[in-house]
């Protein structure tokens, strides 16, 4: 493992060193600065320095400035300074930015899509299979990769709703402060000063550190992390005019030679020298009349947000310790507030949108994307409701980023609309996604099954979609459909599809395994299918007819039950709610789904075996959370409608979670009922990201029958395990003990929701 990630990081050494030459030879970008102050005093500019998560300490030394009275009259910023002090130009005080940070949630704000609550029902779906976080692409011959680790889509959103008040300002310098932000071409290596744009964009840019957060395309051009070219930017608050450069450099120390061992940390300590290198070149710029501040931040590192607020007794600290030379700066309480109220404040876009439209679709369409939200011309403008909108769109799954902007009508006359920004993934327009599940009892019963799943979107102007999965191991199976909407973005869809699959079952005598059968069904048919709730969001419910063949037949060990093989046809319908948070590991929410299948058309040589009948399932899961604790449950159900049956026992339990203490499948039967529940307590984290682990334990209650007839409340088993997990970029993985009454004992590694 270590040689490959030395190999790794080679090559990425390779590619991305020229780029650093280029960035360290290239001199900055500026745009002409604007006219100077003529009120008689210095103008002062406030330059603050990258650092990521130790950048949250700009907030410290903000309130400080405020406290002491030091009027900010523009601001250049990179990184996470281009993010605290884009904030802070838009009308944000210290205050209120401290607030802002201590409600945000990092995990969320760092993930890669919209809160899964606003994901379309499919997208929800591939959480449960698909939980390999990394997507892949295939276009123009080739395999494609996204552009970095983290796309921040979460804070992408973040940013958007707290520019919202300024996103109809295009020049920089019309905001309530000056503003500058630093980001670095990626195509030339030039670093580039951004004087005007959407704001929201523009700071996002600025915090893109190649390998780590996603660069992103603004004006057609793909930028990465100012850092590389400009951490702590003084020649551009040069270049603003400015008479007197109070910097905050934070400054980001180098990692150690244990941090080095992935491509991720080879790359953060690369740009952390180049960072260095130029921040010196920068602090030689400052003059006596300048103050520099450097916040004693210790060893918190760039990506350590869940203990960023630290940062801010920091900055204050070192604002505080630096009053001294900061006080000839300092002006009176009435200079004070006469200097905030002459600050311009933006336009109040509030009334009724005149227009509302979508841009930057290129195999997407405009209009089928605007039939997927809910404002419309004449709305009033709901920031909120602008904001879901931009969720749900894109919780399609589409589109790496989208955005949205007011923006006044071109005639001018005070009328005002909403854009829509769309940027569509651009390592498709295949897209697959890796699954991985697998358990040992270390008994000798285990299984492993490897899953790809396939899309190919936007086949036709309608929204078509192509959807594959594949399945290898204990399982086999493939599963392809065509979802296509029966008009442009419209709700109603039709989705031919066909399905195989084939199973290695286990079958026991006891505690003893004593034979292995192979079955499996092929099938083809055609669903109708309607979103549920708003475009969607709450589930899906289908109906259709299919057809298919069904076979099971023993494939080693004792001799036991006929082969069986017959054919079936009939009436499909499913049902899925779901408003859980996590699909691994919940913390709030619900989730219902069941499915029948009504058979009507049955032909089958054995007497034995009913010419018709309706077999169904259906299952419930639940979760709610105070703090680290979270409590979960779940119930499941099966069987026919009558006490006919096919021959075949169609539902399993046994192995963790599923009657612990019993071997994977032990228990086999046409009638099923489970209940179980669960406690958890977060641990320790695993990443800035969200990834946690956790110790807990569950309590589970269930049987399978072979007839209606033995289902009895004192037939149920009883069963529980204890059980460590972890939230891996692999999946849900879980070490656990099983115990059920009757003297089973089992320890679980599994990996996948139990």
């Amino acid at each position: 493992m270590a040689a490959c990630h030395s190999e790794a990081a080679v090559m990425l050494l390779r590619r991305l060193l020229p780029l650093f030459a280029l960035c360290l030879s290239v001199p900055v970008s500026v745009a002409a600065p604007p006219a100077a102050s003529n009120t008689g005093m210095p103008k002062i500019c406030l330059v603050l320095s990258g650092g990521g998560a130790r950048g949250i300490a700009h907030i410290g030394v903000l309130k400080a400035l405020e406290e002491q009275h030091i009027p900010i009259h523009c601001i250049a910023g990179t990184s996470m300074g281009a993010i605290v002090g884009g904030l802070y130009a838009a009308g944000y005080s210290a205050d209120e930015l401290e607030r802002i940070v201590r409600g945000l949630d990092w995990g969320e704000q760092f993930d890669d899509k919209p809160p899964r609550r606003e994901r379309s029902q499919q997208q929800k779906d591939e959480d449960f299979d698909f939980p390999v976080s990394l997507e892949l692409g295939y276009g123009e011959g080739r395999l494609r990769l996204p552009k970095g680790t983290v796309g921040g889509v979460g804070f992408e959103r973040m940013l958007a709703r707290l520019t919202r008040r300024v996103s109809a300002i295009d020049s920089f310098d019309k905001l309530p402060i000056p503003f500058r932000a630093v980001a670095t071409d990626m195509e030339s290596g030039e670093g580039m000063v951004f004087d005007h744009g959407n704001l929201a964009s523009v700071m996002r840019a600025s915090m893109s550190v190649p390998g780590a957060f996603a660069p992103i395309e603004v004006d057609g051009r793909i930028y990465g992390d100012g850092g590389m070219t400009a951490n702590l930017p003084v020649d551009v608050a040069r270049a603003m005019g400015a008479d007197v450069i109070i910097a905050v450099n934070i400054g980001t120390p180098l990692a150690s030679k244990e941090s080095l061992g992935n491509v991720l940390g080879v790359t953060r300590q690369m740009i952390s020298i180049l960072a260095g290198q130029n921040v010196k070149a920068q602090l030689a710029k400052l003059t006596t009349k300048d103050v520099l501040i450097t916040p004693q931040l210790g060893k918190l590192s760039s990506l350590d947000f869940p203990h960023a607020l630290e940062g801010i007794a920091a900055g204050y600290a070192a604002a505080r310790d630096a009053r001294q030379a900061l006080a000839p700066l300092a002006v009176d309480e009435v200079r004070w507030q006469a200097l905030l109220a002459a600050r311009p404040q933006p336009r109040d876009h509030s009334g009724k949108l005149a227009f509302v439209e979508v841009d930057g679709t290129r195999r997407s369409n405009a209009e089928a994307l605007l039939k997927g939200i809910t404002t419309e011309p004449g709305d009033e403008a709901d920031d909120a409701k602008l904001q879901d909108d931009a969720a749900r769109l894109l919780g399609r799954g589409d589109f790496e980023r989208v955005d949205y902007r007011l923006q006044d009508a071109s005639l001018g006359d005070g009328r005002f609309g909403v854009i829509y920004q769309v940027e569509e993934k651009e390592w498709g327009p295949h897209f697959f996604r890796l699954g991985l599940g697998g358990s040992t009892d270390f008994e000798g019963n285990a299984g492993f099954d490897l899953l790809l799943g396939h899309r190919l979107p936007w086949v036709n102007t309608w929204g078509g979609e192509w959807r594959n999965r594949f399945q290898l191991g204990r399982t086999r199976a493939l599963k392809s459909e065509f979802v296509q909407p029966l008009g442009p973005g419209a709700s109603v869809f039709l989705a031919p599809k066909i399905e195989m699959e084939r199973r290695t079952l286990d079958v026991f005598q006891g505690d003893q395994r004593v034979s292995q059968q192979q079955g499996g069904f092929d099938r083809a048919g055609v669903d109708l299918g309607l979103p549920v709730g708003l475009f969607g969001t709450l589930g899906e419910a289908r109906v259709g007819l299919a057809r298919g063949r069904f076979t099971a037949e023993q494939s080693i060990g004792q001799p036991g039950a006929a082969a069986l093989h017959f054919n079936e046809s009939g009436v499909t319908g499913s049902l899925v709610l779901d408003q859980l948070d996590n699909a691994a590991f919940p913390r709030e929410g619900w989730r219902l789904a069941g499915d029948f299948f009504n058979v009507r058309n049955h032909s089958d040589s054995s007497a034995v075996t009913p010419t018709s009948y309706t077999r169904w399932k259906a299952a419930a899961t639940g979760a709610m959370s105070s703090g680290r604790s979270t409590w979960q449950w779940g119930a499941e159900f099966g069987g026919f409608l009558d006490q006919r049956r096919i021959g075949y026992s169609d539902f399993r339990l046994g192995g963790f979670q599923r009657l612990s203490g019993y071997r994977n499948e032990q228990i086999d039967g046409n009638f099923l009922a489970l209940g179980k529940a669960s406690y958890r307590y977060r641990l320790a984290e695993l990443t800035p990201f969200g990834r946690a682990l956790y110790v807990g334990a569950s309590a589970e209650v269930g049987n399978a029958w072979e007839n209606r007839n033995d289902m009895s409340w004192h037939s149920l088993r009883k069963a529980g395990s204890v059980f460590l997990a972890a939230d891996t970029p692999l999946g849900p993985a879980y070490v656990a003990f099983g115990a059920a009454e009757g003297g089973q004992r089992a320890v679980y590694l599994f990996l996948g929701r139990p």
